[in-house]
C-alpha cells in the first residue's frame, strides 16, 4: 500500500512503499530551522510522482541534498550519508523523507528519536 506525500501546493509530489515506524528529529541548525521529521526510506521505496525537476535542491554542505518545492518552499525529501554509521562512510546515500509532508498519516503516533546533529556532524 503505497503513501503519498507532497509539497503544500502539490507541485512536488512523492509516494514512498513502506510504513514508517518511527520518525527523527535532527538537532542540526537545518533541520532545526526546516522543522522536519525525518524517516529513512528502504532502497526503491521512494518514487517521484512528478519531474525531479520540480524539486530544487539545497546543500548547506556538499554531500546533502535536501529537496523543496521551488514554488511553495516545502522540504520534501533528502539524499544524505549516513551520518550516525560508524564507520562514517561518504558514498553510501540514504533517502530520507520529511514526515510532515505525508498526506493521510498519522505522524503523532510515532516514536521520536533524536539525533544530536548539531554536536555530532
Amino acid at each position: 500500500m503505497a503513501i503519498q506525500g507532497s509539497c503544500h501546493c502539490g507541485k512536488t509530489r512523492f509516494e514512498i512503499d513502506f510504513v514508517p515506524r518511527t520518525a527523527r528529529r535532527c538537532t542540526c541548525t537545518f533541520c532545526t530551522k526546516r522543522g522536519a521529521l525525518w524517516a529513512s526510506v528502504p532502497p526503491g521505496q521512494l518514487r517521484l510522482l512528478t519531474p525531479r525537476e520540480d524539486a530544487t535542491a539545497y546543500g548547506h554542505n556538499p554531500l546533502n541534498r535536501h529537496y523543496f518545492c521551488a514554488t511553495c518552499g516545502c522540504g520534501t525529501f533528502s539524499e544524505t550519508p549516513d551520518w550516525t554509521a560508524q564507520p562514517f562512510d561518504p558514498d553510501s546515500l540514504q533517502q530520507t523523507i520529511n514526515l510532515r509532508a505525508l498526506d493521510d498519516f498519522d505522524i503523532d503516533a510515532l516514536p521520536v528519536e533524536v539525533i544530536d546533529g548539531r554536536n555530532l556532524w
